[in-house]
C-alpha cells in the first residue's frame, strides 16, 4: 500500500509538472515521495502532514526573516551566528518538551533549516525564494491528499489482527521448529520486533494497546519456556513416558495460541498438570533433567493460569486457575 500511495503520488505529480510547465514541480514531487514513504509508517498520516505543513511554514518564515532581513546586515562569520542562532534555538527548545510541541519543534527547524538559503556570495532573490517554499509546502500537502485517497493501514483493525495472529504464531514456531537452527535467537528478534511494532502503532493506555502488550508478554514467557523445555528433553535422558505426555502438552499449548478458546485452554492445562505429574513420580529415580523439566512445566501451567493474562478470558473454569 506504501509502494502503491508512493507511486500514485508521483505520477500526479509528475503529470502536473509536465502539464503546467511548473519550474519548481520538481521540489513539490521529490517533497511529496519521501513524505508519502517517511508518513506510511505513522499512525494518522493526515495530521503529522498537517503538523508538518503548519510546523515548517512557521520555520519557513523565520528563514525568510533571517535571510532577507537580518543577513544584509550582518558582516562576518560571528555575526552569521549571532544571526541564526537564535532562531534555531527557539525550534531546539520546543524539541525538548513533551507532546506535540516536541513534532512541531522538529518541524519548525527542519523548515528553518532547509530554507536559510547560505552562499558565498550570498544572493539575495525573494522571488526564488518564495517559490521553493510555495513548492515545499504545495508537496506536503499533495502527499497529505494522496492518505486521504488511499488510508494507512497503520493503526488500524485489520493490522491489529494481523500482529495479534503473528505474535501467537511465534508460541506455534517455538513448539514446532527444529531446535538444531538458532530458534531461541529467532523467537526472540521476530518476538521483539513485534513488541516495537505494537508500542510504536497503537495509541498509549489504549484498550487495544493494553491487549496486545498482554498477548505480548505472554507469548515471550510461554515461548521461551517451551524452547527451554524442548532443549531439556533433546539434552537429557528422561523416562520415556515423561517425554510423550511433556511433548504433548507442547502441542497443547501450540494449539491453544494458534486458535485460543476454553476448550484448548482446558486441554493445554490438563495436559501441562498431567506431564508435572509424570515428571514428580519420575523424580524418585533420579533421572538427570527431571528438575529441569519440571521447573519449566511449572512456568508454563503459571502463564497458563495467570488470572490476569491474555490468557484469562479462556480461563471457563476458577478452580484450576487456583490449584497449586
Amino acid at each position: 500500500m506504501a509502494v502503491l500511495r508512493t507511486f500514485l503520488t508521483m505520477v500526479g505529480l509528475s503529470v502536473f509538472w509536465l502539464a503546467s510547465g511548473w519550474p519548481y514541480g520538481s521540489v513539490a514531487m521529490l517533497l511529496a515521495t519521501v513524505f508519502a514513504g517517511i508518513m506510511a509508517t505513522v499512525p494518522n498520516p493526515v495530521g503529522a502532514v498537517l503538523n508538518a505543513v503548519i510546523s515548517q511554514g512557521v520555520g519557513m518564515l523565520a528563514a525568510f526573516v533571517v535571510t532577507f532581513w537580518i543577513l544584509p546586515r550582518c558582516d562576518g562569520f560571528p555575526m552569521l551566528i549571532m544571526a541564526t542562532l537564535p532562531f534555531f534555538l527557539v525550534g531546539l527548545y520546543l524539541q525538548t518538551r513533551v507532546g506535540k510541541l516536541a513534532s512541531f519543534g522538529l518541524g519548525y527547524t527542519v523548515g528553518l533549516a532547509f530554507t536559510v538559503v547560505l552562499g558565498n556570495p550570498m544572493v539575495y532573490a525573494p522571488e526564488v525564494f518564495v517559490n521553493t517554499v510555495i513548492a515545499q509546502l504545495f508537496g506536503y500537502g499533495f502527499s497529505g491528499a494522496m492518505f486521504l485517497v488511499i488510508p494507512s493501514l497503520v493503526g488500524t483493525a485489520w493490522q491489529r489482527r494481523r500482529q495479534l495472529r503473528q505474535l501467537r504464531q511465534q508460541v506455534v514456531r517455538a513448539a514446532t521448529e527444529p531446535l538444531s537452527g538458532d530458534l531461541m535467537h529467532s523467537f526472540e528478534s521476530i518476538s521483539r520486533d513485534l513488541f516495537e511494532q505494537v508500542v510504536a502503532h497503537t495509541k498509549p493506555d489504549s484498550r487495544d494497546s493494553r491487549d496486545l502488550l498482554a498477548w505480548a508478554l505472554s507469548v515471550h514467557d510461554s515461548g521461551r519456556a517451551l524452547i527451554e523445555l524442548r532443549q531439556v528433553l533433546a539434552a537429557n535422558p528422561v523416562p520415556a513416558t515423561v517425554a510423550a505426555v511433556t511433548r504433548q502438552a507442547v502441542q497443547d499449548v501450540a494449539r491453544l495460541y494458534a486458535n485460543p478458546d476454553a476448550t484448548r485452554w482446558q486441554q493445554a492445562d490438563q495436559a501441562m498438570s498431567a506431564a508435572i505429574a509424570a515428571a514428580a513420580a519420575a523424580q524418585t529415580e533420579a533421572h538427570v533433567g527431571i528438575r529441569r523439566v519440571l521447573l519449566r512445566l511449572y512456568q508454563l501451567r503459571s502463564g497458563l493460569r495467570d488470572d490476569e493474562s491474555a490468557l484469562a478470558a479462556y480461563q471457563n473454569t476458577p478452580e484450576p486457575a487456583r490449584a497449586t
